[in-house]
């Protein structure tokens, strides 16, 4: 169900669903687990200027 791939074994579901970022010159980074946020967006109006 997790294949293996350069950054996770196989089997692997906690590095299968996290972001792995790819090093750009120098600089590296650990994976980071993903985190499925949903957006809360409010609409307020106001019939009244003030």
């Amino acid at each position: 169900m997790y294949p293996g791939d350069d950054s996770c074994d196989a089997g692997e579901q906690w590095c299968a669903d996290s972001i792995v970022h790819r090093a750009v010159g120098g600089l590296t980074h650990p994976a980071m687990h993903w985190q499925n946020r949903p957006t809360y967006q409010m609409v307020s109006e106001f019939p009244s200027h003030r």
